[in-house]
C-alpha cells in the first residue's frame, strides 16, 4: 500500500463480457456525501445499462454497506479507503472539508491499472450516456474538463492562468500522463505553499494551465434549468439538492426516489434562514400547512439564534 491508501476492497465484483470495462468511473467521499454518491452511482447505471462500469470510491469512511444494494447492477465497485492523516492538515477554507483533496491521489492508486479514468463529483446528477468519454482522445493531455465561465477573468488572471479555467467536478483523467509528470507531488508543494479560495481548483488550475482539453458543458452543466441537452448535471453551490430547502431539483429527486437511498431522508433546514426558505417553497407550492409549519419553526429557529 503507498502512503496514503491504507486498503482496498472489491465490494461489488462482477463478470463482464469479455472480461471488458467499458469505462472507469471515480467518486472521492466523506461521510458528508456518501447518500448523494449512492444517487449518482444510480444515475450513472440507469443511463448506462449497455456499460460495464467500474466504479472506484476514495474514502476515508468505513459505512458503506449501502452500496451492496448495487448488485443486481453489472458493474464493479471498488472501495480505497484512505490515510485521512494525510490529507487532515492542508487548507479547507469556507465550507469546504479534506474530503476536496482525496481526487488528487486517484491516478496515484490507479496507475497500471488504468489507462483514463472518469471522475466526477458526488454532488453531479448523470441523465445520459457516458460512452462519449470513450471517443475523446487525451493522450496528449493531462485532463478532459468543461470550462468553468462562473469565474472571473481577473481573478484567474490572478492565479497566473493564461488560459482558460476548468470546473474539477468532472475530470477525464489521463492517468499515465498525470503519475509521470508527478502532479501529486507538486499540487501537495503548491497548495502548501499558497492560500487558495478554491484550494483543489485553483492549484490544479495552475498546474494544468494549457494542458487541459475542453469538452462540452453537457458534461458538466452547472444547473438543472436547461438542461435538456446535458450529460451529467453539476449542481454548484452550497445548497443542494437533497436539501428540503432546495428548488429546481426535480430531476435528482426523481433519481433519489428511485435509488437504493430513497428510505434516507432529504437533509431538514438546520439554520432559521433555511427554515425561511423551505417555508417560501411551501407557499409558493400553495403547500400552506406546511408552509406555517415551517415558517413558525423558522421563527422559533430565529429567536433561539439570537439569545445565543
Amino acid at each position: 500500500m503507498n502512503k496514503f491508501l491504507i486498503k482496498e476492497v472489491d465490494l461489488v465484483k462482477k463478470s463482464t463480457k469479455n472480461g471488458n470495462i467499458d469505462i472507469n468511473v471515480a467518486l472521492a467521499i466523506d461521510e458528508n456525501y456518501i447518500t448523494p454518491s449512492g444517487v449518482l452511482l444510480f444515475s450513472i447505471l440507469e443511463n448506462n445499462k449497455d456499460l460495464n462500469i467500474h466504479f472506484h470510491i476514495f474514502t476515508t469512511c468505513c459505512e458503506l454497506d449501502k452500496f451492496i444494494n448495487f448488485k443486481k447492477f453489472q458493474s464493479n465497485i471498488t472501495i480505497y479507503l484512505l490515510n485521512e492523516d494525510y490529507f487532515s492538515s492542508l487548507q479547507t477554507p469556507g465550507h469546504f472539508t479534506s474530503a476536496i483533496y482525496y481526487r488528487i491521489a486517484i491516478p496515484s492508486i490507479l496507475q497500471n491499472r488504468v489507462k483514463n479514468v472518469l471522475y466526477i463529483d458526488a454532488d453531479v446528477l448523470c441523465i445520459g450516456s457516458l460512452e462519449e468519454f470513450n471517443k475523446i482522445d487525451i493522450s496528449d493531455y493531462y485532463i478532459a474538463a468543461v470550462e468553468d465561465l462562473g469565474m472571473i477573468r481577473e481573478d484567474i488572471v490572478a492565479l497566473g492562468i493564461s488560459g482558460k479555467y476548468f470546473n474539477s467536478g468532472v475530470m477525464f483523467m489521463n492517468v499515465e500522463k498525470w503519475v509521470s509528470e508527478n502532479i501529486f507531488e507538486k499540487f501537495m508543494v503548491l497548495v502548501n505553499d499558497r492560500i487558495f479560495e478554491y484550494p483543489d481548483q485553483d492549484a490544479l488550475n495552475i498546474l494544468l494551465n494549457n494542458k487541459v482539453l475542453y469538452v462540452s458543458n453537457c458534461f458538466n452543466h452547472f444547473k438543472e434549468l436547461n438542461s435538456e441537452q446535458a450529460k451529467l448535471i453539476h449542481y454548484v453551490g452550497w445548497l443542494k439538492p437533497w436539501s428540503m430547502a432546495a428548488e429546481n431539483n426535480d430531476k435528482y429527486l426523481r433519481y433519489y426516489r428511485m435509488s437504493p437511498f430513497s428510505e434516507i431522508p432529504l437533509h431538514r433546514p438546520n439554520t432559521y434562514k433555511l427554515a425561511k426558505m423551505l417555508a417560501k417553497k411551501y407557499r409558493k407550492n400553495k403547500r400552506y400547512r406546511d408552509y406555517i409549519k415551517w415558517y413558525c419553526l423558522y421563527l422559533v429557529m430565529k429567536i433561539k439564534h439570537k439569545i445565543k
